[in-house]
């Protein structure tokens, strides 16, 4: 299978937390939560965490830290995760965080559509203070 998006494959609802209550794990159906984490060093990460069988949340997988991001819905029902960079190009993350789908570079028609997608998804506060109240 080609690890490439549709064409027409759009992104709506950025946010930085979502909870699914039918999320697949295995042979089974879970809750599952994403959240993103903030470091005034690093930047911000997302971070994903299932329930086990006896409702306890396991250990939060994660990404790399990243200049900013959005967890957002696709067109095709799927949940992504939009990252820019520091360099200013923003990948395009599957929800089981294996791999990129993308890479979409300044010169990319899709970049600012991206990058106001991203940037909407952050708090302002956040962006302008991103040390307040910790």
């Amino acid at each position: 299978m080609a690890n490439s998006l549709p064409a027409d494959l759009t992104f709506t609802n950025p946010r930085h937390a979502v909870e699914f209550d039918d999320w697949p794990s295995g042979s089974a159906r879970v809750k599952c939560k994403f959240y993103t984490e903030h470091d005034a060093k690093r930047g911000f990460r997302v971070c994903r965490q299932t329930q086990d069988k006896h409702g306890q949340w396991c250990k939060p997988k994660t990404r790399t830290f990243t200049t900013m991001l959005a967890i957002v819905d696709g067109s095709d029902g799927r949940t992504y995760i939009l990252e820019m960079s520091r360099y200013g190009f923003v990948s395009i993350i599957r929800s089981d965080f294996f791999n990129a789908y993308d890479s979409v570079f300044d010169t990319d028609p899709r970049h600012a559509e991206l990058v106001g997608l991203v940037t909407s998804g952050q708090d302002a506060a956040t962006l302008l203070y991103p040390n307040r109240g910790k």
